[in-house]
């Protein structure tokens, strides 16, 4: 890919996260929805390669797949914001193999984006951590978290980020039903049901929670309901996940997956192997 000695090339991975819990507030006079939720990144992950070009004309390349990315791409906005604010002489061509699967509620989009910011400030060293942050939070909610190293609990509209330390293993299944979860759609369907919370749960308390036995975990994701009776899939899905009781299960964001998560991971293969195959991602993951 970069064979030329005035290029740099630089591999890196877009870790996937998962909800644990998730509450969401009414509606601000901004359009955007207040959050209380734990976010923790997860194994599975898409791979980013970047090719930093040192001559010549600059471009920037952004290629999905195979396919160059078009306006909306979290990537393309990344790396032209990180462009205009930061760096003018930017030059490079980014490819994404993609893992992490669209409408979710994994981040995908938003870890590729968090992933390209930092690598360009490591690359190009224009910036600190607190502008790149607020870069992030320009392009979508979830990318500040992806910023982070660990677990966090995340507030206000998913820009204010607090580290959390990490937990003891943790390994799980992720469930994914054939559907495509809009984040709009959900929020209005919260909106509609009054599912909205008027008070969260003190963060202090959520943090608590983290540490202890995942039985003993008080989470709940609002979407969860909502999705339940609008979705048939993620109904069904979640029907099969309460009959098989793992230690903990939910819902990822505003959907589409579902994970089942477990301290052992004998337990963890125990449940995959009796747990209906069909809608089970190919990638098995535990918590990062």
């Amino acid at each position: 890919m970069c064979h030329n000695h005035s290029m740099r090339f630089l591999k890196t991975r877009a870790y996937a996260k998962l909800n644990l819990s998730l509450e969401a507030g009414v509606r601000r006079d901004d359009g955007f929805h207040p959050l209380s939720s734990i976010f923790t990144k997860i194994s599975l992950h898409d791979t980013l390669y970047f090719c930093f070009h040192s001559f010549g004309k600059q471009r920037i390349k952004v290629l999905m797949d195979g396919k160059e990315a078009d306006a909306s791409n979290t990537m393309r906005k990344a790396v032209l914001l990180y462009r205009d604010r930061f760096c003018p002489e930017l030059s490079v061509t980014i490819r994404c193999r993609k893992r992490i699967p669209a409408g979710g509620g994994l981040g995908g989009g938003s870890s590729d984006a968090a992933v390209v910011l930092e690598t360009l400030n490591r690359v190009y060293k224009k910036t600190d951590s607190r502008l790149l942050s607020e870069a992030a939070a320009e392009i979508g909610s979830d990318v500040p978290f992806f910023l982070c190293k660990s677990a966090a609990y995340v507030s206000g509209r998913g820009e204010i980020v607090r580290p959390i330390a990490k937990r003891s293993a943790t390994y799980g299944v992720l469930i994914l039903p054939d559907c495509f979860s809009s984040t709009a759609e959900a929020y209005r369907l919260l909106d509609e049901s009054g599912g909205a919370k008027s008070v969260f749960r003190d963060p202090e308390n959520e943090i608590e929670d983290f540490y202890k036995p995942l039985r003993a975990w008080q989470y709940e994701n609002v979407f969860l309901p909502v999705l339940e009776k609008s979705s048939s899939e993620i109904a069904a899905a979640a029907e099969a996940l309460r009959r098989a009781e793992p230690p903990y299960w939910n819902l990822s964001g505003s959907g589409s997956s579902l994970y089942a998560l477990f301290e052992k991971k004998s337990e963890r293969n125990r449940f995959y192997r009796k747990f209906n195959k069909k809608n089970i991602a190919k990638t098995n993951f535990f918590l990062v």
